[in-house]
């Protein structure tokens, strides 16, 4: 009688990291800091790769855990990032990446005031603002100021996101010495 063999194969599956991609900052020519805070169950993460999506750029890829890249053009890039444990875990995430040419900035439109009149300005983004000129206006550090100039003058704001990149706009405020206001009726006997 022949003798039975038997084996057994112990194989350990571990479950996948926990990958976090955390992207800062999003204007060209500016310095883009990539954070891993990968969190793995078994093993701690050891290996890094980078593909940024500028596939014109000779620094379009990296293996270290938290590194910058420049882009020189305005554009959505598709970042990939891979993370491999000590344990041999890998996994992987995609995410796109909006590069713009200046900070999101929206004002409000051109107006006309009355001489002796005051009128509070607008600018909404995510950063510090500076009015110029500074010329009857309560604050220039303000994102909405209030203004009352007695000529036409136009308010220009540079917005400044905390990661350096700069943007723009203007607001015209055209001054009229009075405003003559007409109700429909008296307009139209005016005109006969």
């Amino acid at each position: 009688m022949a003798s039975c063999v038997d084996s057994t194969t112990l194989v350990r599956v571990y479950p996948a990291s926990f990958l976090i991609l955390k992207l800062q900052a999003n204007a060209k020519t500016q310095p883009i800091q990539f954070n891993d805070i990968t969190t793995a169950v078994y093993g701690p993460p050891n290996k890094w790769t980078w593909n940024f999506g500028d596939i014109g750029s000779p620094t379009n890829t990296s293996i270290i855990q938290n590194p910058t890249h420049i882009y020189a053009s305005t554009g959505n890039y598709n970042v990939t990032f891979i993370v491999e444990t000590t344990r041999g875990c890998i996994d992987t995430l995609s995410k796109t990446l909006d590069i713009l040419d200046k900070p999101p900035l929206t004002v409000s439109n051109d107006t006309l005031i009355c001489i002796i009149d005051t009128l509070q300005l607008h600018a909404v983004g995510s950063g510090s603002v500076v009015w110029s000129p500074n010329y009857m206006i309560s604050n220039v550090n303000s994102p909405d100021p209030f203004v009352s100039p007695d000529v036409t003058t136009t308010y220009t704001v540079t917005l400044t996101d905390p990661f350096g990149c700069v943007g723009s706009d203007a607001i015209k405020v055209e001054v009229k010495p009075f405003v003559t206001l007409f109700s429909t009726a008296r307009y139209q006997h005016l005109q006969n």
